[in-house]
């Protein structure tokens, strides 16, 4: 369990319905430990300076095989405020701040190898990390913006990325299980990271731990 970083500052239902899922796990059999993930003050900053450099180029090319004139630009209107306002900071608009080659280039040359060996070192000895999915239930609709966590106002986008953002920047395998409900009856996920490849014992470990728990049900229509 990393909690520095990943367990901070979290709904209390998210680190309730989480610490009872780590009970279960050692009821399985399983031996969990406190380990640190070092490098994750650079998570976030190294995670933006990678997708946003990448993701202009990648939606607009796919918009060209619909439309060879297409532009992003075209289309903000058409995206939610979250996505179409972290796009529109890198396409040219008056207040756009595109993210600049040095800094992509650090990110993907240094910085992202930085953050991989401070997985590669949280895990040794370990089969997996165990950690929230997101560190608090689902906002509600309309709240693409500004959401509430704890008392205070927090930005939707980055407060919902943070767990799950690392483990992409890094190429680890990780899987999201259904784990228990909020106090509104909101879903809440148990995360589970592998070692690159083990995509095979990832899988396992998730449905063992469906299979022991059964907490899924559907939702009421």
């Amino acid at each position: 369990m990393p909690r520095k970083y990943f367990f901070e500052g979290i709904h209390a239902n998210t680190r309730s319905v989480i610490d009872e899922s780590i009970k279960e796990i050692v009821k399985l059999g399983g031996v969990v430990k406190e380990v640190e993930v070092k490098h994750m003050d650079i998570a976030t900053p190294t995670g933006f300076n990678i997708v946003l450099a990448e993701c202009v180029y990648l939606i607009e090319n796919y918009l060209k095989a619909f439309n060879p004139k297409a532009t992003i630009g075209e289309y903000l209107n058409q995206m939610g405020p979250d996505v179409s306002g972290v796009l529109g900071s890198q396409i040219g608009t008056p207040k756009s701040k595109p993210v600049p080659g040095y800094a992509y280039a650090k990110s993907v040359r240094e910085d992202r190898n930085k953050m991989i060996s401070g997985f590669e070192e949280a895990m040794g000895g370990v089969d997996a990390l165990l950690l929230p999915t997101t560190p608090l239930p689902a906002a509600k609709i309309g709240e693409d913006v500004e959401t509430e966590l704890n008392g205070k106002k927090v930005n939707t986008f980055l407060t919902f990325i943070k767990d799950c953002d690392p483990i992409s920047v890094v190429g680890y395998p990780a899987i999201t299980v259904p784990a228990g409900y909020s106090s509104g009856g909101l879903p809440i996920g148990l995360q589970i990271v592998a070692r690159p490849f083990e995509e095979g014992k990832l899988l396992q470990m998730g449905h063992a731990f469906e299979q022991a728990t059964n907490v899924w049900k559907p939702p009421k229509l």
